[in-house]
């Protein structure tokens, strides 16, 4: 009879660890808000908006920037095999004067540390020929076009100094097959805790220096034409970037 209960003691207790054990984890996974925040640079630096601060890239002209907009979407966070894939995220980051940088808050993330983020610039090709409003899409806004394009996934306005006059730039990319997608690895696994942010960089230059060097002067505007729009998007998809913390 001892020994009986000598094994039941051991029994419950292995069960109370078990039990401590499970706890803990669960509390160490509990959902919970991760913030992102993005960073407007050019050329690395934070951005000088309303300026003329920034050389033509194909040429030697003066220009400034007066607005700055990207839409991301379809965020996908991993913890080695754990997934998790944030619902409806499509988002606009908006930068001007006023707003150098853009916070995007990620509500009820499961995972305790993030080792990779997958992200877009642009829109999937099904929520970008509807009307319906999921986050930051809404047809009533200054990214929307028609639906026979959708929506654009960038935007740059400024203008440039030419031959004596200031005119304006106006880049404006869109179109399904621009839409370029964002892998990114981190160095090692980072805790998720809503008061240490992760931080990307945004920077506009490299919409206009990557692998096509883009002369402003000959290129003061991109809408409607898809050559155009597929010279900048090419570039873009070096644009934005985690710090990790450095």
């Amino acid at each position: 009879m001892k020994r009986l209960n000598r094994l039941s003691v051991v029994a419950v207790s292995t069960l109370v660890l078990a039990a401590i054990i499970v706890f803990a984890f669960d509390f160490r996974t509990k959902p919970g808000p991760l913030k992102l925040i993005f960073v407007a640079e050019a050329n690395g630096e934070p951005i000088e908006f309303d300026t003329f601060a920034y050389t033509n890239p194909g040429g030697t002209e003066m220009f400034r920037l007066r607005d700055f907009r990207v839409y991301i979407s379809n965020i996908i966070l991993a913890d080695g095999d754990k997934v998790h894939v944030v619902e409806n995220s499509y988002h606009l980051l908006r930068f001007d004067r006023s707003t150098p940088q853009f916070n995007v808050v990620l509500p009820k993330v499961p995972l305790r540390q993030i080792s990779r983020i997958s992200m877009s610039i642009g829109i999937d090709e099904a929520a970008n020929g509807s009307i319906e409003v999921r986050g930051d899409l809404d047809p009533n806004n200054r990214m929307a076009w028609n639906w026979n394009i959708g929506y654009k996934f960038v935007l740059v306005e400024g203008a440039i100094q030419m031959d004596g006059a200031v005119m304006p730039l106006v880049y404006h990319v869109g179109f399904n097959e621009n839409r370029r997608d964002l892998d990114f690895v981190a160095p090692t696994s980072v805790e998720r805790d809503e008061n240490r942010p992760l931080t990307f960089s945004v920077d506009v230059m490299k919409l206009f220096s990557g692998e096509e060097v883009i002369d402003m002067t000959e290129l003061q505007t991109v809408k409607m034409d898809r050559s155009d729009a597929a010279l900048l998007a090419t570039n873009y998809a070096q644009m934005i970037n985690p710090t990790w913390g450095d």
